[in-house]
């Protein structure tokens, strides 16, 4: 697993680079929205982490800070995608 990189990513403000980087801590990942970065919890499994993110880039994409609803739908899409990719093997699971 990468230390740390960055990513172009589209935001409600248009274009922004973000670093995407582990950090130590008991939630899964948390988007730190004044360093521009999103912070994952090492140690993860290859599902947690894909979740993670899927999680992080859905509050950097959306602005959305806590609603809940609007939330959980954009990430079950996300998730219901990455599914089907690990289904097809285009994306390899842990064993």
């Amino acid at each position: 697993m990468p230390k740390g990189f960055y990513v172009t990513l589209e935001t409600p403000e248009g274009t922004q680079r973000w670093r995407v980087a582990p950090k130590k801590m008991s939630n899964y990942g948390l988007t730190d929205w004044q360093r521009k970065t999103i912070w994952y919890r090492p140690n993860q499994t290859m599902r947690e982490l894909v979740d993670t993110l899927i999680h992080e880039a859905t509050h950097v994409a959306t602005g959305i800070g806590s609603e809940q609803t609007i939330e959980q739908g954009i990430e079950r899409v996300a998730g219901c995608a990455t599914s089907l990719l690990f289904a097809m093997k285009l994306i390899a699971e842990e064993t």
